[in-house]
């Protein structure tokens, strides 16, 4: 009996643990993305955009026209006009324009260029349901944009990184951006373009890519070390949160329970005393 009771007794501490686990699982509510395709900008006028696109078309093949070309998109991004871009690329519905010559996004134009405000149109810092802040995609279907790689595997953070693009590069680091990949030839990592650079503004950058490398590197070792998966538990106030159930579980199901259980054997002794006293009488 004693073991049953014990058995019995943690119960509830199973269930709760059930409970959370199924809750640390589950995926957190997200607001809906709206369908693609999105409202892109296009600021130039209509006469504007058939021009560019004429001259682009009209460009050489190979390397005689790349030079051109590489112009007009990089001045499409410059004027906000992403729509052209994607246009003047061939870029298909719900995915992101790519230069056919290299490979580069409108994000590596911005980046290269140091431009600040293409690269807050391209990744809007936006606020979310829960009322903090998230940065968001221009392309609501282009899953890992920020790191996509051109032809010879150049991330938007490489080519800012490369050019001393300090706005640029703290911009895409704050959002996220991958800081170890390498492209594919020589393996340079965008800690080693800034480094290789011989201005302070590639200095200033590398300083900011090593202090977030080993920022992020303490933080999974935190992660790692507090949460069992740190996709299940996403935060440490969730997790405290947890461990506190756990633990007015425990207490309910080690202490209460038996006494629940001596006050419910109390009430029954109770009901049965009178049966018992009218039993004996009926005996006499």
């Amino acid at each position: 009996m004693p073991s049953t009771t014990r058995r019995r007794a943690f119960l509830p501490l199973l269930l709760l643990l059930l409970l959370a686990t199924l809750a640390g699982i589950a995926p957190l509510p997200r607001a809906a993305r709206a369908q693609y395709p999105p409202a892109l900008p296009q600021t130039l006028s209509d006469a504007e955009r058939e021009r560019l696109t004429k001259a682009y078309r009209a460009a050489p093949p190979g390397e005689a026209g790349r030079s051109v070309r590489h112009k007009l998109l990089r001045s499409a991004v410059q004027r906000r006009d992403f729509a052209l871009f994607d246009l003047l690329t061939g870029a298909k519905a719900g995915a992101p324009g790519q230069d056919p010559d290299a490979g580069k996004t409108a994000l590596m134009y911005a980046a290269e260029a140091n431009d600040f405000e293409a690269l807050r149109c391209l990744l809007p810092l936006k606020k979310t349901d829960r009322g903090d802040y998230a940065f968001e995609c221009l392309y609501p279907g282009a899953s890992g944009y920020i790191d996509r790689c051109d032809q010879d595997g150049y991330t938007a953070l490489m080519y800012a990184a490369s050019a001393g693009s300090v706005e640029a590069a703290n911009y895409l680091i704050n959002a996220g951006a991958a800081l170890e990949t390498q492209c594919y030839v020589a393996r340079f990592t965008p800690l080693q373009l800034a480094q290789m650079g011989d201005k302070p503004e590639h200095a200033r950058i590398a300083e900011v890519i090593e202090k977030q490398i080993a920022a992020r590197a303490g933080k999974k070792n935190l992660m790692q070390l507090l949460f069992f998966n740190e996709n299940v538990f996403a935060s440490i106030g969730y997790t405290l949160m947890t461990g506190f159930l756990l633990g007015i579980g425990w207490f309910l199901g080690y202490h209460l329970l038996p006494l629940v259980r001596r006050i419910d054997a109390w009430a029954k002794a109770v009901r049965e005393a009178p049966l018992a006293s009218n039993a004996k009488d009926g005996g006499a």
